[in-house]
């Protein structure tokens, strides 16, 4: 590297260049927490090419959701490689980074709904950099962690631009915060001598239009969740139409009743049966493209369900929830029976609704969710906004399709393969 390479880092991260020392000792996490425009991504790329050629490390990049390798820190890695002039020194392919003098190497690791096979299996981590760290499940964290901190010395590198006080990130750093093992510094655009002029220009512009969207967006406070759920409705878009030849799934959530009767007086509201379509594109962006939502007999039902079927066509996989109990398993032999020559796929849910929800909501609350416009659009925003995971947030059968639908297709494409009843 030559002596004038400009490394162009904010002193707010310093703490990531220097070396261990009894003056300093080197804590376990720093936590980089703010707005846009930062820096925090260049720092900590920075930081991870210079200490893989400083010394052999193993470091783990991994985030939620990650559909390709150019969705990490892969690309910015690459990048700050050839700008310092070390390409030399590295061997790139389109996979993974290895340094070779110090035989350093990066791995990039998507967490989402298959933590515990992507996390457990990876031994002898050194370091380990959280992208887009407020999507990040508490189930990832609590995989993640205790596996990747087994060596000696390891560190984990967290950045996050806030969404809510209820991420798991916040929570976990923030409100959790331990000044022994943590160094935690907030960062904004400007903690950045480096900012662009453009930049600067477009953030006064958002200051101006939405005051509260930019001390969110730019200064990197959270929001809090409206109505005690943790789905933020504002962060849905809805988009005329979804991009052709996506990957996509029809998950059902059936109901077990569907009569409306009075009981002591009240009526009664009965849950709904739903199918959910929905898509993901390349770039990590889901779309929910059509709901079924009905209340019916069983007869009925299962027409319902037939006739979408055969409307979406034999390339879409089908998913539905299957009741506990030996008439769930009945149910679901039934179904798999009925959609013969299609891709069915029936498993029971576990854990609690708002557990199961959780990983949709960090695709939400990052604004990775689009809605096509539809009739139904205001029914389904309106579940999300309104959903806590209790029976008294009113219906919540949208959003266990939902929940589902986004499990399978972030889950690898392997298993959504497997029939399981």
């Amino acid at each position: 590297m030559s002596e004038t390479t400009p490394l162009n880092i904010a002193p707010a991260f310093r703490e990531l260049f220097e070396p261990d020392s009894p003056a300093f000792p080197r804590k376990i996490f720093y936590c980089y927490p703010g707005g846009r425009s930062s820096g925090k991504s260049h720092a900590l790329a920075t930081a991870a090419v210079l200490r893989a050629i400083a010394k052999k490390e193993r470091i783990l990049c991994v985030r939620e959701v990650l559909n390709t390798i150019a969705d990490s820190l892969y690309r910015l890695l690459v990048d700050k490689i050839k700008s310092l002039g070390l390409h030399d020194f590295f061997e790139i392919t389109d996979k993974a980074i290895r340094c070779k003098p110090t035989g350093s190497s990066f791995l990039f690791k998507g967490l989402g709904t298959s933590v515990d096979d992507t996390v457990r299996s990876v031994e002898a981590v050194t370091i380990t950099i959280c992208e887009e760290s407020q999507a990040i499940s508490e189930h990832s964290w609590s995989v993640l962690l205790p596996s990747v901190l087994r060596t000696e010395g390891s560190e984990v590198w967290v950045a996050y631009n806030p969404v809510t006080f209820e991420d798991p990130v916040h929570k976990r750093f923030i409100e959790g915060y331990d000044p022994v093992t943590m160094h935690v510094t907030h960062v904004n655009y400007d903690s950045n001598p480096y900012l662009p002029k453009n930049i600067t220009q477009l953030l006064e512009a958002d200051r101006k239009r939405d005051p509260e969207a930019f001390e969110n967006i730019w200064l990197g406070r959270p929001r809090r969740a409206r109505q005690g759920g943790i789905f933020l409705g504002e962060k849905i878009s809805i988009v005329p139409a979804a991009p052709a030849g996506l990957r996509k799934t029809r998950c059902w959530d059936l109901a077990s009743s569907a009569v409306i009767e009075k009981r002591n007086g009240v009526i009664t509201d009965p849950d709904y049966s739903v199918g959910l379509l929905m898509s993901v594109c390349p770039l990590g962006i889901y779309y929910i493209e059509d709901v079924v939502r009905l209340r019916g007999t069983p007869d009925v039902v299962e027409q319902a369900v037939l006739n979408t079927a055969a409307l979406d066509g034999y390339e879409v996989p089908i998913s539905m929830a299957q009741d506990p109990g030996q008439a769930g398993v009945a149910q679901a032999q039934y179904y798999a029976r009925k959609l013969a020559g299609y891709r069915f796929h029936t498993s029971p849910e576990s854990g609690s609704k708002a557990t199961r929800a959780e990983p949709l909501a960090s695709i939400v609350n990052s604004s990775n969710l689009r809605i096509v416009k539809a009739p139904w659009n205001e029914a389904l925003v309106n579940e999300f906004k309104g959903f806590n995971g209790e029976k008294n947030g009113g219906h919540d059968d949208q959003v266990d399709a939902a929940s589902r639908a986004f499990t399978r297709l972030a889950a690898p494409q392997a298993l959504q393969k497997m029939k399981i009843f």
